[in-house]
């Protein structure tokens, strides 16, 4: 719950109704491999996603093969 509690996206929400808010936005907690793909270009996304620990890398790869992060 720490982690939850440190983001700003919480702040002022009381501890005993972190859990059922958390619960009424359907939250899963996912891990993701280093390097791995969490969603790519094109897709559809109908979710919310926070980074609780760890960072994650946007890559753009234009017409010609070209990535930038």
């Amino acid at each position: 719950m720490a982690l939850y509690e440190k983001n700003p996206l919480f702040a002022g929400v009381p501890e005993a109704e972190l859990l059922p808010l958390l619960h009424c936005l359907q939250a899963k907690k996912k891990s993701y491999s280093r390097g791995g793909l969490i969603f790519g270009e094109g897709e559809n996304v109908s979710e919310l996603g926070i980074v609780l620990s760890g960072r994650v890398n946007t890559v753009y790869e234009d017409a010609f093969g070209g990535r930038s992060i």
